[in-house]
């Protein structure tokens, strides 16, 4: 675990040296954090639910999003590892962040009570974009970026161990492909339920 400290802490002190970089990253932990991440993502996943030919894209997503990522990471796995965050774990990381997060951002640094382990922005967002690329492959590297740039963003931070977002990206990418063949199944079963009345 040291060298994931010593590392978040050389991108404390080298990594934020352009005020641009600082806001591009601060954008994208914003847009995968909790509420915000639900405002954006809850209406797309609604809108490929209700649109048929979107349908199997969206019950995957609800189902990926909804059972295996705050049900599945934040609610159990997070709190039965209970990994502290590192910046509650090194007391520099937490002044960095402190004297980073002014004013209304304050609220964007995770609470002592938030464990670390898997990085719920990055089981989200690569949910979110491995099952949108499975359906729609010309979007991959568009989506996998995106998703790549707001884990990064957590260690970024220090809100994360580059451990925790490895272990969420892979877990991401893994209930992507399950849900995705479990909404294939459903939908075929109810297209052959209605094509036998």
């Amino acid at each position: 675990m040291n060298w994931e400290l010593d590392f978040i802490r050389w991108l404390w002190e080298y990594g934020h040296f352009s005020i641009i970089i600082d806001k591009i990253m601060l954008f994208l932990t914003i847009i995968g954090d909790g509420w915000w991440a639900f405002i954006w993502m809850g209406p797309l996943v609604i809108f490929f639910v209700i649109k048929r030919k979107f349908r199997p894209m969206g019950i995957a997503l609800a189902i990926g999003l909804l059972l295996f990522g705050i049900v599945g990471n934040n609610l159990l796995i997070k709190n039965i590892i209970a990994r502290p965050r590192p910046i509650y774990s090194d007391s520099i990381l937490l002044g960095y962040a402190q004297n980073f997060f002014t004013g209304n951002l304050v609220s964007f640094i995770p609470k002592p009570s938030s464990f670390s382990f898997m990085s719920g922005h990055t089981v989200s967002i690569f949910i979110f974009a491995t099952t949108i690329s499975i359906f729609h492959r010309r979007l991959t590297p568009l989506l996998i970026t995106f998703a790549t740039l707001v884990s990064f963003s957590r260690i970024y931070f220090g809100f994360h161990y580059p451990t925790d977002v490895i272990a969420g990206l892979i877990y991401g990418i893994l209930v992507s492909f399950l849900v995705v063949t479990i909404s294939k199944k459903i939908t075929s079963h109810f297209k052959e339920q209605k094509n036998a009345n």
